[in-house]
């Protein structure tokens, strides 16, 4: 069945992607000092500078790319961003100052994209009835890759200089473009020209269609939630040990287990959702992720926390897979790319402003009121879902074809 040959190959292009993307990262600062910038906070600062403009532009960019996706084929954008995406990492291998690293990282955000054209892509092709199990499972390959990344970038660091690590994520990622091209058949219908629109009709389409506006606010939180411990996180937990002694492979170990009970969790959530209904388990997972999220600020040693943020990443898994479903189910097929367009600049904010506000909350109101507040609104944001006008928006999409 092509929907599900479709979803495996965009699974593991996905994988390959996300590893990609995440290859160098955790390791930008240390480039950032090759290239010449001295002292802890110059080099601080520029790293975040660096990483907030990749974040910020695909903010910006999304809603455009999804725009023409609908225009000219969600495969295509797929395409365009995962060959893109390879050759500014490409370039960046040969760049000589952070400057020019800035603006290499700064026109990959505007060209990135191809998680929102590849949900866009399973959604449109998948049935109603299996929707929310595809769309978890394709967000395990999301996951999975963003947890392996900077693991195997550890490993061939080992083996070669960051600009070798550089260009081997540019190899997977273009290894990503042949398997979409050559695997992924989409049956693409071309929107009128009446549902294309620039950056103010994305606005109105989110702000007229309140399921949309509520799906948007989730993923914003969701991702918020889990980037808003990435900078203080180490900190937290040498609190909680006393030391330095095998720090970083707590604070690793403790990162991973989160990712993988995401990982495990999202298919069967997802599935869950197909059968009893997305808006359901959403408030479930928003209400399970709030109330494992505040006891973190209470924990004692580093094993609480394990504990407790591998029961918050079993919760944390179903949120977008089902957010992602119910948008599926409230825009017709020839607005999908616009919808998970405007939906992705939501994951970009919360990359954005998660770690800059788990920072703020650190400085305000010390660490632990981080885990306080992401509970809160979590919790809030459920009863939001529930009580608010998810349940009397329209839903728009036209009647599934089998499988």
């Amino acid at each position: 069945v092509q929907w599900r040959r479709n979803l495996y190959v965009l699974w593991f292009a996905l994988f390959v992607g996300m590893l990609a993307a995440t290859l160098v990262g955790p390791f930008l600062p240390l480039y950032v000092e090759e290239l010449g910038i001295q002292g802890e906070e110059s080099i601080a600062m520029w790293s975040a500078i660096i990483f907030s403009a990749n974040f910020l532009m695909q903010a910006l960019f999304s809603p455009f790319w999804g725009s023409l996706a609908d225009r000219h084929g969600r495969k295509l954008m797929a395409l365009r961003s995962f060959l893109a995406v390879g050759i500014f990492n490409y370039i960046m291998s040969y760049t000589t100052t952070v400057g020019q690293l800035l603006l290499a990282r700064t026109f990959m955000g505007c060209l990135s994209g191809f998680i929102a054209a590849s949900v866009a892509i399973v959604a449109t092709g998948t049935p109603d009835k299996h929707l929310g199990y595809a769309l978890g499972l394709l967000q395990t390959g999301q996951v999975a890759g963003t947890v392996a990344g900077p693991l195997v970038g550890g490993v061939l660091g080992g083996f070669m200089s960051f600009r070798g690590l550089f260009r081997v994520s540019a190899g997977m990622l273009v290894l990503s473009f042949l398997l979409v091209l050559f695997l992924v058949k989409e049956k693409f219908v071309r929107a009128p020209e009446k549902s294309s629109g620039g950056f103010i009709a994305d606005i109105k389409l989110v702000s007229s269609n309140p399921g949309l506006l509520q799906m948007f606010v989730v993923m914003l939180l969701a991702q918020f939630s889990i980037q808003i411990v990435e900078p203080v996180l180490t900190v937290y937990v040498k609190s909680l040990v006393g030391s330095t002694e095998h720090l970083t492979l707590i604070v690793g170990i403790i990162f991973a287990v989160t990712g993988l009970a995401n990982v495990a969790a999202a298919p069967f959530l997802g599935r869950r959702g197909d059968q009893c209904g997305h808006s359901r388990i959403l408030i479930f997972t928003l209400i399970g992720a709030g109330l494992f999220y505040i006891p973190q600020a209470f924990v004692q040693t580093p094993w609480q926390l394990l504990s407790l943020r591998a029961l918050l990443g079993i919760f944390l898994g179903g949120m977008i897979p089902c957010a992602n479903a119910i948008i599926g189910k409230q825009v017709p097929d020839d607005m999908r790319g616009r919808a998970f367009g405007v939906t992705s600049s939501a994951l970009a904010l919360g990359n954005l402003i998660g770690p800059l506000a788990g920072s703020l909350f650190t400085t305000l109101f010390g660490l632990r009121s981080i885990f306080i507040a992401t509970g809160i609104f979590l919790l809030a944001d459920a009863v939001w879902v529930k009580y608010g006008s998810l349940s009397s928006a329209p839903k728009m999409r036209p009647k599934s074809q089998g499988a």
